[in-house]
């Protein structure tokens, strides 16, 4: 269909603005778009159908996936990264389970959030719709889909397990990191006043 056109569009984003937060905007916007809009019509059907929108969403995040992993600086990002080009592969190479692809987009919603916070649109909006959507679209919506949607193929299952693992420990992460803030910005009105 259009192999290598995402990957050089990320490629391309990233050199015209010189900001890594660009591509992965773009890319969560498109995922997360195409997901929410099909979300309704399949939210019943087996995941493991085809869908050529789904299809395509993992064509975009497996090679998006790819271009990013010249960013990544922490191991559970490698390890997140590898998965999701994995998956995205195995879900091209056997035109399977593209349906599957549909429901775990939906996690893109909270990098939207994350991308316009680090780009410094409405920064503390932004931060506070991160955190939000990060727990409902990859904590809650990730457990729904592992508790409500039979996967049928072992090593997708897998996948969905240690993808899940990975976002409950960077929710843990976030929450830390907003409990030190929290600490910091107390300490400073108590010395301030």
């Amino acid at each position: 269909m259009f192999e290598g056109v995402p990957l050089l569009a990320f490629a391309l984003l990233r050199a015209a603005t010189g900001d890594g937060n660009v591509p992965s905007l773009a890319h969560a916007l498109f995922t997360s778009l195409v997901s929410l809009a099909h979300l309704p019509r399949i939210l019943d059907d087996d995941v493991s159908g085809a869908s050529r929108w789904g299809y395509v969403c993992a064509m975009v995040t497996g090679q998006y996936m790819v271009y990013d992993l010249i960013n990544v600086t922490h191991r559970s990002y490698y390890v997140h990264h590898g998965l999701a080009i994995l998956a995205c592969g195995y879900v091209v190479v056997t035109d399977r389970f593209s349906k599957l692809v549909l429901f775990v987009e939906a996690n893109e919603v909270s990098t939207v959030f994350l991308a316009t916070a680090y780009l410094g649109v409405w920064p503390r909006v932004s931060q506070c719709a991160f955190v939000v959507s990060f727990f409902l679209c990859r904590v809650v919506w990730l457990a729904w889909i592992l508790r409500h949607k039979r996967i049928g193929d072992a090593f997708l299952t897998a996948a969905m397990c240690v993808h899940y693992v990975i976002n409950v420990y960077w929710f843990g992460k976030i929450l830390g990191k907003g409990a030190r803030n929290l600490r910091k910005a107390r300490r400073r009105n108590v010395i301030g006043e």
